[in-house]
């Protein structure tokens, strides 16, 4: 599971996120890890799940 915090209360993802969550699965498969999910924390929950 990946997880980050968005400290300004946003829980959209920006381009960043999901382009950085994009590089981490794929790094991730490359070491027989799996991403389940990529949640952002603040006030109010947010998922990314892949």
């Amino acid at each position: 599971m990946l997880v980050h915090n968005h400290m300004g209360g946003t829980l959209e993802p920006s381009g960043k996120d999901e382009g950085a969550t994009r590089a981490l699965i794929g790094a991730g498969k490359l070491l027989g890890i799996i991403a389940w999910d990529h949640p952002i924390i603040s006030m109010f929950p947010f998922s990314l799940a892949v």
